[in-house]
């Protein structure tokens, strides 16, 4: 799914990074800075969860960030919503 909408967003124009992990996302925008934009699954395949990952970059970002999920279960999506 992260490659489909990497390739979706470039062919629209957009810049994109892709990133495996949640922590490598993180130390890259701890070296870099942030983006305009984080799309982030809350299940995340490698290491800690997309609400983890929320929670890390909240402590030193104010990047808008959407979250994409598969889960429905309305304490999840409450809980990304609190993130």
């Amino acid at each position: 799914m992260r490659r489909l909408v990497t390739q979706g967003l470039k062919q629209s124009g957009f810049q994109t990074i892709d990133m495996a992990s949640a922590e490598e996302a993180i130390d890259w925008m701890r070296k870099f800075g942030s983006p305009h934009l984080a799309l982030v699954d809350i299940d995340l395949q490698y290491g800690m969860s997309g609400l983890d990952f929320c929670g890390i970059v909240r402590q030193f970002s104010e990047m808008p960030i959407v979250m994409m999920t598969a889960n429905d279960e309305p304490f999840t999506i409450i809980q990304a919503i609190d993130k």
